[in-house]
């Protein structure tokens, strides 16, 4: 293996650089990456388990590694403030990292500097860069939608996200609580509840709360 690639830092995805990145000559992320895979690590004291990025990038990183050309994109703060699209370009597959729970409530990690705005640009984005024939990978999915899927998906949740954001900017505006905004839920997206749950979309609904009234937008 000439390279492993971390989509961001949660330990989901990067727990396994201590055994796989033995048989890699490098470790690639986003530059803010290994900064907060080490706070992280540092809270659960885990510091000694983490293998970190030795080679990092800002905005791009571009390379021929094999016969495969891979780009690596940045395009803002989404569900962290290091998520990298990962572009396959021979193959035209794209691996998304958790900037798609596909069909699912998201981790929004407020802590690592997740943006549902900007999120919401990051997927707008995305669906305009590529195409139809795009094969897409996704981070998370659920029961009836994979972590496979197509470029609507992309819309699907930039979809989401602004549903979400709208929902609370209209509790906050009727002097609505975050519980309240969490209980009425979301009316369209039944796609988006797990087994049936409305759980986690009630979930993603306090934590937006929290977003834009602790930010100044």
């Amino acid at each position: 293996m000439d390279l492993l690639i971390n989509s961001h830092h949660h330990g989901d995805h990067t727990a396994g650089n201590a055994v796989l990145g033995a048989d890699a000559d490098h470790i690639l992320a986003h530059a803010n990456v290994p900064i907060l895979q080490r706070r992280s690590a540092e809270k659960n004291n885990s510091v000694e388990a983490q293998k970190f990025a030795d080679v990092t990038f800002e905005e791009t990183w571009e390379e021929s590694v094999g016969d495969e050309n891979i780009k690596l994109s940045y395009f803002g703060p989404g569900h962290t403030s290091g998520d990298a699209i990962i572009h396959f370009q021979e193959a035209n597959v794209v691996h998304m990292g958790d900037l798609v729970f596909n069909h699912r409530p998201a981790y929004i990690d407020l802590a690592a500097g997740a943006s549902t705005r900007n999120w919401i640009s990051i997927l707008e984005r995305a669906y305009k860069e590529f195409t139809d024939d795009t094969v897409f990978i996704y981070g998370h999915g659920n029961p009836t939608h994979g972590i496979l899927g197509t470029r609507d998906d992309l819309l699907a949740s930039a979809d989401y996200f602004t549903a979400l954001r709208k929902a609370v900017s209209d509790g906050i505006r009727d002097g609505k609580t975050t519980d309240e905004i969490a209980a009425k839920g979301l009316e369209g997206f039944d796609s988006f509840k797990v087994n049936g749950s409305a759980d986690g979309i009630a979930g993603n609904l306090k934590t937006v709360f929290e977003e834009v009234t602790q930010t100044v937008e």
